[in-house]
């Protein structure tokens, strides 16, 4: 086969591995190994059809951005334009017995819906979270957490106030939740003091989840010095990209 035979069945196989969503059934897997036989031909192919797809997903990249902009700038104007209308409602439409507000304009009508949303402080609840933080290191610094049965909220709530100038009272925070995140070694399962941290949390609620996550940077830094570790649980993968120019 020559080396334009060989570049249109090549073709002929990628397209048929986009036509399957980027899997490779059994057979295209064997028609694309690459043998001696042809092989620079094949890998001349297989690296131009490759910066082809990197110029695919790049132009794929800028779209999704462009696409992005202009629906944010669809939406501002529908919002503009759906404001103008609404106001002329308000000013020039008529009532229903329910008190919703129309305007009827020959072949259509158009009313006003309304509807509730919760608009939240967010700047404010962010420092309640933070001054919050703030007082638990404190009393752990201070070995204040074991003599303290209970955070005062009203201190809590006045300190907000003097430090963010921003208004807040006790009966507002009690009305927050506080989502508690925690990582516990599972050796320090074994050692009893993140036992006891997990203990207080199952002992509080039945509303408790937990979940195994593994650090990359700590386990990478395992394998490294010692592969065999942690056999079963990661290993180290060594990752070989092209570089084509």
């Amino acid at each position: 086969m020559n080396i334009f035979k060989i570049r249109e069945e090549l073709i002929r196989l990628f397209d048929e591995i986009e036509q399957n969503e980027g899997e490779l059934t059994p057979e295209l897997e064997e028609q694309l190994n690459i043998t001696e036989h042809n092989f620079k031909a094949k890998i001349e192919s297989y690296t131009n059809y490759v910066k082809l797809i990197d110029i695919d997903l790049e132009l794929i990249k800028n779209e999704q951005k462009r696409l992005k902009e202009l629906y944010e700038r669809k939406e501002k104007v529908k919002d503009r334009i759906s404001n103008i209308v609404i106001n002329a409602i308000h000013e020039f439409g008529d009532s229903k017995k329910s008190g919703v507000k129309f305007i009827d304009y020959g072949v259509g009508t158009v009313s006003i819906r309304k509807s509730t949303a919760v608009e939240t402080n967010e700047g404010l609840i962010s420092y309640v979270n933070d001054s919050m933080n703030k007082t638990l290191a404190f009393n752990k610094d201070n070995n204040q957490l074991d003599v303290m049965n209970k955070i005062n909220l009203e201190e809590l709530a006045q300190n907000i106030v003097e430090t963010s100038a921003s208004p807040i009272t006790k009966e507002e925070l009690e009305h927050l939740n506080m989502k508690v995140s925690l990582n516990i070694p599972y050796k320090d399962l074994n050692n009893g003091e993140g036992y006891n941290a997990l203990k207080e949390i199952v002992k509080y609620s039945k509303e408790y989840k937990c979940s195994t996550d593994v650090s990359k940077t700590n386990v990478k830094s395992i394998l490294t010095e010692n592969g065999a570790a942690m056999p079963n649980i990661a290993r180290l993968k060594f990752n070989e990209s092209l570089t084509i120019k």
